[in-house]
């Protein structure tokens, strides 16, 4: 079968498809919540592909897929075969360069925003992340230097105003003074901000926003609406990380279909059980598959920081979990108890359709 009857006779399913070159090397892994659609838009001439899928679809001269039960499956299948066959074209994901961190100086007359690829001393910088999108790391410091006017050519020279500052774009940071001031309470904020202190940044922008609409300058409004929009996404990764620290055990449920679901039992990141099932067999069956596969307090290993190996696995759990396209409870550890069996129950029943609950 030629590549092109195999991309006709893909299913219409979740699952994984693995692209490869003439000698049988996978190039790329990709999943979908359908397969034939999503491959063949790879095929569609579109001048809307970016370079890399140009340069891609020139090498594929081979196709295999895997067909899961869900999406969800389907994210961690293709997690776990990059891991294990690095595709060049799946760089992003294998590179632990793709992980970055903000930066910002303690102890300097002026501190710079930086972006680095490795944390910090503690002890001399502030650090947050690590994140996975630098773009949106590049936006949150250029929306910071641009929202409020720190667009300095020469912050450090405080001798001659810069460019920038003729073009409307700084403070006057190149003068030092009052502007180096306002540059430091503005970075104190962003700090409080990333380090969940306080919101008086976010409330900030808001402000700047309704004025901005209120006279009807909706270009502006729009521009404080988007910065919002970044300092609140850069919480995101550190949600993702304190929720896996915790090392809940999660039971999750998956619709298939009307009378079908998938549960599946993780404990921090890992998947230690997965079994489809029918709603109207209820709960009482998966209650013993927790007992067997979840661990109890006294085996469970102690705290561990998340390690990049796990970011990727942890947020495609914590965006699943948040999406809305399961059901899932965090197993407390005394509902593993047998007197407490009655309360584990309850909760796993809390997870069928209401129909079948």
């Amino acid at each position: 079968m030629n590549l092109q009857q195999k991309i006709k006779s893909l299913p219409s399913t979740p699952g994984v498809y693995l692209m490869k070159d003439s000698y049988g090397t996978i190039l790329y892994v990709g999943k979908s919540k359908e397969l034939k659609k999503r491959v063949q838009s790879y095929f569609r001439s579109s001048t809307v592909h970016a370079p890399k899928i140009k340069r891609l679809v020139t090498h594929v001269s081979d196709l295999d897929h895997i067909v899961t039960d869900t999406e969800f499956e389907a994210f961690l299948l293709e997690w776990q075969l990059i891991q294990e066959y690095k595709p060049h074209y799946n760089r992003k994901m294998k590179s632990p360069q793709g992980f970055i961190y903000l930066t910002i100086p303690k102890n300097r007359e002026y501190r710079s925003l930086k972006i680095t690829t490795q944390p910090m001393n503690s002890e001399k910088f502030h650090c947050f992340g690590p994140y996975t999108s630098r773009k949106t790391v590049v936006r949150a410091i250029e929306g910071f230097k641009s929202i409020f006017r720190f667009q300095c050519s020469h912050p450090n020279n405080k001798k001659s105003r810069c460019l920038n500052y003729s073009l409307g774009l700084c403070n006057g940071l190149c003068l030092g003074g009052a502007a180096l001031e306002a540059y430091d309470r503005m970075l104190d904020m962003l700090i409080a901000h990333l380090e969940h202190q306080d919101n008086g940044l976010v409330e900030l922008v808001n402000n700047k926003m309704e004025e901005a609409a209120e006279k009807l300058e909706f270009e502006e409004a729009a521009r404080y609406r988007n910065y919002r929009n970044i300092l609140n996404s850069l919480f995101y990764k550190e949600e993702v990380i304190h929720f896996t620290e915790e090392n809940h055990k999660l039971a999750i449920v998956e619709e298939i279909d009307e009378e079908t679901g998938k549960v599946f039992f993780i404990q921090r990141t890992d998947v230690v059980y997965a079994e489809k099932f029918a709603f109207g067999d209820g709960m009482e069956s998966l209650k013993v598959k927790i007992s067997e596969h979840l661990s109890t307090p006294s085996t469970e290993p102690p705290f561990q920081a998340v390690t990049k190996f796990e970011i990727d696995k942890a947020q495609i759990i914590y965006s699943y979990l948040n999406s809305g396209n399961c059901r899932y409870v965090i197993i407390d550890d005394s509902w593993l108890d047998e007197e407490n069996e009655r309360m584990l129950l309850e909760q796993l029943n809390g997870l069928l359709p209401e129909k079948n609950a």
